[in-house]
């Protein structure tokens, strides 16, 4: 019993630890935009880089990569951000809600159609709205007639 409730101790701390660590709220300020969907936040004086959590917009050397970049530079560079990571993605960014004025730039992207909703990783219904109304609309990217999404863009270009 005593090796049960040790074990199941142990697992709770285990499980509380992880969580933690894989949680990363903080509010810095954005010195960086790397792309249309990954900016640089300043946290305690060392620069994080932030890939925005649900979405991906086109690549920069892809139609509508430049404006995607410029919308984000417009909603946040040199802006205080509220930050809320829960994981780190394979090129060592912070996977992150960010919210710079009140607005999640996630769903502010995808509204302004500057980004996809990117379904492979994210379920969330308000973004797949945001993508409805801005394809509905045909704002940003939804103004072509067939817009390639990035990660298509990727596999045909050769990157990552």
């Amino acid at each position: 019993m005593a090796f049960t409730a040790a074990l199941v101790s142990a697992v709770f701390v285990y499980s509380v630890v992880f969580l933690a660590a894989q949680q990363e709220d903080f509010t810095g300020r954005v010195v960086t935009i790397v792309d249309g969907d990954t900016i640089g936040v300043l946290r305690d004086g060392h620069e994080m880089l932030v890939r925005l959590d649900g979405i991906d917009a086109p690549e920069s050397t892809q139609e509508f990569g430049p404006q995607a970049k410029q919308f984000m530079h417009e909603a946040a560079f040199d802006k205080v951000v509220a930050v809320r990571g829960n994981e780190i993605d394979r090129y060592g960014r912070l996977i992150a809600r960010v919210t710079a004025d009140g607005r999640d730039l996630s769903v502010a992207a995808v509204e302004a159609g500057f980004a996809w909703h990117f379904v492979r990783h994210s379920n969330d219904p308000i973004l797949a709205a945001a993508e409805t109304r801005a394809r509905t609309e045909r704002l940003g990217l939804w103004s072509q007639r067939n817009p390639i999404p990035p990660w298509d863009y990727r596999a045909v270009v050769g990157l990552p």
